[in-house]
């Protein structure tokens, strides 16, 4: 599960992500009228202080957007560990309250004919 707000004082995005395995991540991006989204750790709870991660979003269509995790140890370059490319799923009628109120992400599903990669 994740959270993104925005801290005014910084000026940058921030995301926070809650992993079932334990893993809290801090994450930070600054605005962009891009149609890709670049949050880079700036803390990970849980996790051996060596590691920083990125989280990269990128749209694309309407209906579709890619997401790519990365992973680097101090001083190595990032390398993808995951990329899922997600798609809106068609409405069969008006939504759910459950579907307005957010972050379930029950109007977004996997697509699963397309690549999944994990390392």
């Amino acid at each position: 599960m994740g959270y993104i707000s925005y801290d005014r004082s910084r000026k940058v995005f921030v995301l926070r992500q809650f992993h079932v395995e334990g893993f809290v991540t801090t994450y930070t991006s600054v605005p962009s009228v891009s149609p890709e989204v670049v949050f880079t750790s700036e803390a990970l709870e849980n996790l051996a202080p060596r590691w920083r991660a990125r989280e990269t979003y990128r749209l694309t269509g309407d209906n579709m957007f890619v997401e790519v995790f990365e992973l680097a140890e101090t001083g190595k370059d990032f390398s993808v560990y995951s990329e899922t490319r997600l798609t809106r799923k068609k409405s069969s009628g008006p939504p759910r309250p459950a579907d307005v109120a957010g972050s379930t992400g029950s109007l977004l599903e996997e697509t699963p004919d397309l690549e999944d990669r994990r390392h």
